[in-house]
């Protein structure tokens, strides 16, 4: 388990290095718990601790999270520039060049992030490494399904001997249809992600936030009515705290399953909740807390 652990953070580390975070993991977490206790005892002071623990959970998962979605990010650009690089490798070679120069040429070019890894594989290409061994550390740096099984057809394909510009060209056209399906895909899933987004994590929260100013303003109105007896009423102030604990308990567990299911349907990647789950609990607690305040006051000035 130490192990798992010591392997996650030395990965995690990287991720911050090559995301130009020149931060050590301890650091980088001891700032997430900083900031998060400064919001903690800010919103615990002027709101509640509920409301405080989120932001406090809130800040934690964003500080995390944020070198996590710079390095999808990165990967990203390098799978949506990578068809490009590999066709322009396959029209240098025809023309003559060879596999250095191919490379060298394409560190010219503004490929983003993946000018990084090229110029990787022209200092291995530099230091005596063959092609494949060269292109394979990109392998090794990008974690990406798609790039890997692309260089691993690539390295394969020049075993066994093949054209590698034919096969390099096919491959782009290959990579560039299946970037685009995936771009596809996100852009018809947007009506259903904010549908999910608006339902659970604003109008949900309201509805219970309104649910519990009721059952107080109910309450204050059979106390000051005096229809009820004493130990009546102290039932049912037991019971609204419970109902409220586990209201609120259950704001928490809807955002959660939101993101869960944006996930999901939208990145297929159950890893990627870190980059909604913030976004889901800040606004539900938000709505919850804003719109009970907000109809208390309402209730109020009706009586």
């Amino acid at each position: 388990m130490s192990m798992n652990i010591r392997l996650m953070l030395e990965r995690y580390q990287t991720i911050l290095y090559k995301n130009k975070l020149h931060f050590s993991v301890n650091i980088w977490f001891l700032l997430a718990i900083i900031f998060g206790a400064i919001l903690l005892t800010i919103l615990t002071l002027f709101a509640n601790v509920v409301l405080g623990i989120v932001g406090f959970l809130v800040v934690f998962d964003l500080f995390l999270g944020y070198p996590l979605y710079l390095e999808e990010k990165r990967i990203s650009l390098i799978e949506k520039h990578f068809p490009n690089a590999i066709r322009e490798i396959a029209y240098l070679l025809k023309s003559g060049g060879t596999y250095e120069y191919s490379i060298r040429e394409l560190t010219s070019y503004d490929y983003g992030p993946l000018n990084d890894e090229l110029e990787n594989v022209l200092l291995r290409l530099e230091q005596g490494y063959n092609f494949e061994e060269s292109l394979s550390i990109i392998s090794e740096n990008v974690d990406s399904e798609l790039i890997r099984k692309t260089i691993a057809i690539i390295i394969d394909s020049m075993k066994a001997g093949a054209s590698l510009a034919d096969i390099l060209e096919d491959l782009a056209e290959d990579m560039r249809k299946l970037y685009k399906l995936d771009l596809d895909r996100k852009s018809k899933t947007t009506l259903q992600v904010l549908f999910i987004f608006v339902a659970g994590s604003l109008i949900a929260p309201a509805i219970y936030g309104l649910v519990l100013t009721i059952i107080d303003f109910l309450l204050s109105v059979t106390i000051s009515s005096g229809l009820s007896e004493a130990s009546a009423i102290l039932t049912a102030e037991s019971i609204r705290g419970i109902l409220e604990g586990i209201i609120t308990a259950f704001v928490f567990v809807q955002s959660f399953a939101s993101s869960f299911m944006v996930v999901v349907m939208r990145e297929r990647k159950y890893s990627k909740i870190y980059l909604y789950l913030p976004l889901f609990l800040l606004c539900a607690y938000i709505s919850f807390y804003a719109l009970k305040f907000i109809s208390k006051y309402l209730l109020i000035g009706m009586m």
